[in-house]
């Protein structure tokens, strides 16, 4: 390429340099002034001394309160904001910031911050909760939670921890619902599957004890379903099964019992008393 060409040629190349050097991000002198105050935000929060943490992590916060006054529609700004609030456990304001950050970041390719700021409100969410709690307020601490959800429609621990809320106070057709949703979004998630395992347990108990083996059964084998490795929930449903006739259905869930547990006795007593009852 001649030299004519080269410098015709000029103008493109220093474009294209520019574009992707704003694309890529920029060199260590020319940082955002944000990140600028989220280390100074980091030094506090490594800081042993318990004075000059709490000044190195106010400082930041002005910082960060000079920038969002100059970049109000900016969703990292207010998602390193909403991080320093949940540095202070400030919970409330720490979920305001970190809303806005997702509204204002939807969609967003380069420097996204969506999927990072609805995790630190999830954790804002689900502390402030607890705290709320603590002070007997469950009710408003569902609430709070309920409001996040539409932030965070796919978070198994706002599901399970609202489900825990429902179930403390005895609400717990809702507990039911939140669990199920949660083992909907992980079916493996263990807190979830036990609590709810529990609350169907303590309903097919107490239909048995009323004579009510339909309904009973009914909760036994959604027990069932979610913790098939259990022996002895099988063994229970059988027990339930032989009271409603169900012969065949309750050898199979006894078998199941005997295989999990071989060595429980009662496994296999019940087992051999349910074989006799077959139909020659």
């Amino acid at each position: 390429m001649n030299k004519k060409k080269l410098l015709a040629f000029a103008p493109f190349v220093i474009f294209v340099a520019l574009f992707l050097l704003a694309w890529t991000g920029r060199d260590v002198d020319l940082k955002d002034p944000w990140y600028r105050a989220v280390g100074i935000l980091e030094e506090g929060r490594k800081e042993k001394d318990p004075e000059l943490s709490a000044k190195l992590i106010d400082s930041s916060g002005r910082m960060l309160s000079d920038l969002l006054e100059k970049y109000p529609f900016h969703a990292r700004v207010h998602f390193f904001k909403g991080y320093y609030f949940l540095t202070k456990k400030n919970w409330d304001s720490s979920i305001v910031e970190f809303k806005i950050a997702i509204d204002q970041g939807k969609g967003g390719v380069v420097n996204q911050v969506e999927f990072q700021a609805r995790d630190m409100m999830v954790n804002a969410a689900i502390n402030w909760a607890n705290e709320m709690m603590k002070q007997k307020k469950v009710q408003y601490g569902i609430n709070l939670m309920r409001d996040v959800m539409s932030y965070a429609p796919r978070s198994v621990n706002l599901w399970n921890h609202a489900a825990y809320f429902h179930q403390s106070i005895q609400q717990l057709d809702s507990a039911i619902v939140y669990y199920n949703k949660a083992l909907s979004i992980d079916p493996n998630f263990k807190h979830s599957k036990q609590n709810l395992v529990g609350i169907y347990k303590m309903y097919g108990k107490y239909y048995v004890n009323l004579g009510n083996f339909q309904l009973a059964k009914q909760y036994y084998e959604q027990a069932v379903r979610i913790m098939p490795q259990d022996g002895d929930l099988h063994n229970n449903l059988a027990n339930i099964l032989l009271k409603l006739g169900d012969v065949k259905r309750a050898v199979a869930h006894f078998e199941s019992a005997v295989k999990i547990n071989p060595n429980n006795p009662s496994f296999k007593g019940n087992l051999a008393i349910a074989k006799g009852q077959l139909p020659a």
